[in-house]
């Protein structure tokens, strides 16, 4: 392949000779450039409102679905394709060798358009990992299975019959039920707290905590990183209550917010 390069005054025209496999490639490289901006968007968490995060947060996961479901399907094509390619260069090369230095372009670009596209489809799947990695980081589960017996707000305090505020929600089950964790990140504090009992506290980043209380054990310790739907303690009746209860908080930007919120599940009222 030949290039001439013309200069804009008078002056000796210049050539330059590109072997065809260098120009293959440096065709191929641009292409992915030009492509880069196009399809390789950012998924940035932005700090909003607690409500508008959980709305997003459920927009987010129906195209997250959708989108997997699409991206499967490319795969599977892209991967039938990728082996088609490779049969076809082999079956050339063994029957058609008079004929390979006239062919060889046509199948060499199919085969480098093929690894392309599964550059490309490798750059999706990596943007999907990220933003299923973020969600997971937003509390949105109960942490036990049971009946919500006081919920987030102002109440009335069955030990002084004064009204105050309830900064989470408690939820009565059988005691020793397993309390998992609601979001995944990294255990800030596990031991005793005033009036709490055995308390959990779990630092999710992005600006949220979740807290458990009132915990008969715990079983993970400070510093600890921990999965969402993790097993981290079991409901007990520690510190001031009247029966085996858990209570349950999340804070956003270390002031307290109602769980119901940010629940994707239906709750169980009592």
């Amino acid at each position: 392949m030949v290039i001439k390069i013309i200069p804009h005054h008078s002056g000796k025209i210049r050539q330059i000779k590109i072997p065809l496999p260098l120009f293959i490639l440096l065709i191929i490289f641009l292409s992915a450039m030009i492509a880069t901006p196009i399809i390789g968007f950012k998924i940035q968490f932005v700090r909003k409102s607690p409500q508008k995060v959980i709305e997003d947060l459920k927009i987010k996961r129906e195209k997250l679905q959708n989108l997997k479901v699409k991206l499967d399907s490319l795969k599977e094509k892209t991967e039938a394709l990728f082996s088609l390619a490779k049969k076809v260069r082999k079956s050339f090369y063994t029957n058609y060798k008079e004929k390979k230095e006239v062919f060889t372009m046509d199948i060499n670009k199919m085969y480098q358009d093929v690894r392309l596209s599964s550059f490309l489809l490798s750059h999706i799947e990596d943007i999907i990992s990220k933003d299923k990695k973020l969600s997971e980081t937003v509390p949105s589960i109960l942490p036990v299975d049971g009946w919500i017996i006081k919920t987030y707000g102002y109440q009335r305090d069955i030990f002084t019959d004064q009204t105050r505020i309830s900064t989470g929600i408690d939820i009565a089950c059988k005691e020793g039920a397993a309390v998992i964790a609601t979001a995944s990140g990294e255990v800030e504090f596990a031991g005793y707290k005033r009036f709490f009992g055995k308390t959990i506290v779990i630092d999710h980043g992005n600006g949220f905590k979740t807290k458990y209380s009132h915990l008969k054990e715990i079983i993970v310790k400070k510093g600890d990183k921990v999965k969402r739907g993790q097993i981290i303690g079991y409901v007990g009746k520690t510190g001031l209550t009247v029966g085996p209860v858990l209570h349950y908080e999340i804070l956003y930007d270390g002031v307290p917010k109602n769980p119901l919120d940010y629940v994707l599940e239906e709750p169980k009222f009592f």
